[in-house]
């Protein structure tokens, strides 16, 4: 009896042993450069390295001189790992609940497949020989209907900036906001094809105009509908102890897959201006600005 109570109490603990080691503890948050110069190791196994790759206690590390990755934990624990310290052993007490690791894991998926998709645009454009581009009309893709001619992008009502960006067209752009029959923004004269309006704009509820023309076409018009209220983020997503520029990134990337695209705006709107200080938000950024859909997570 005693020998069947050693055996249950010794495979318990080899249980708990197995799941505390392989509990998610952090994250890969950001990098320099390309993945390949960076490793993980996880025992005897080589894993990927991409964006919001989830951590285990026991893994390793490793970046190449004059690279540095950072990695993120439960504990609000910050690593940036060099040459200097590779490899680093992963060893941390927080953990992430199961719920975010699911969130982590879908949107690094995506940010990743992104990320490859870009850097693949980038060979293809340096590899092709450059000519006479043919004149193609401006258009903004970010506010494109996604689903039916009677949707309209929705961002929410409030006093704040508005983050713009099109593509097409030959400089300089002019650019016109309207509410109804009041013009909001004139701009014009502008020599690039991102901005944000320099005053915060106090949007109320209704259908707004975008007007954008270039040196060579008429003015094309988009619209989009100020509301009250967006989606309720996942608990998981309005954790206070999250990075903020890792939590407005989680945050916008779910928003945009909600309701079949109709957040991407709003949800641009979030990353837009942490683009240049945080990698996946700049990813996140670019692709919505090329219309793309983010798939819902399961």
């Amino acid at each position: 009896m005693n020998m069947i109570f050693k055996n249950v109490v010794l495979t318990l603990l080899l249980g708990l042993s197995v799941n505390a080691s392989s509990a998610v503890v952090g994250w890969i948050d950001d990098f320099e450069g390309e993945p390949n110069n960076y490793s993980l190791i996880r025992g005897e196994q080589p894993l990927p390295v991409e964006f919001f790759t989830p951590l285990q206690n026991g893994d390793k590390v490793k970046a190449l001189p004059q690279h540095r990755i950072i990695l993120k934990f439960g504990d609000k624990t910050r690593i940036e790992v060099t040459q200097k310290n590779s490899p680093y052993t992963v060893k941390q007490v927080g953990q992430v609940s199961s719920k975010f690791d699911h969130l982590l894991t879908w949107v690094g998926e995506w940010i990743t497949i992104w990320y490859r998709e870009e850097k693949e645009t980038e060979k293809q454009i340096s590899s092709s020989i450059k000519g006479d581009a043919k004149y193609v009309p401006p258009y903004i893709k970010m506010l494109t209907v996604p689903k039916r001619p009677d949707q309209k992008m929705q961002v929410t009502i409030g006093t704040k900036p508005l983050y713009l960006a099109w593509a097409g067209g030959t400089p300089p752009y002019n650019v016109e906001i309207k509410r109804e029959q009041e013009t909001l923004v004139q701009l014009s004269e502008l020599p690039t094809w991102r901005i944000h309006t320099l005053k915060c704009l106090l949007l109320q509820r209704g259908d707004y105009r975008v007007i954008l023309s270039d040196a060579k076409q008429k003015p094309v018009e988009y619209i989009f509908m100020v509301v009250a209220n967006k989606p309720l983020y996942p608990p998981e997503l309005q954790n206070a102890n999250l990075p903020e520029l890792t939590r407005l990134t989680l945050q916008a990337a779910w928003l945009a897959s909600q309701d079949r695209g109709i957040w991407a705006f709003e949800a641009y709107q979030s990353v837009a201006p942490i683009a240049q200080y945080y990698q996946p938000a700049r990813i996140l950024r670019d692709t919505l600005e090329k219309g793309k859909r983010v798939v819902e997570p399961k």
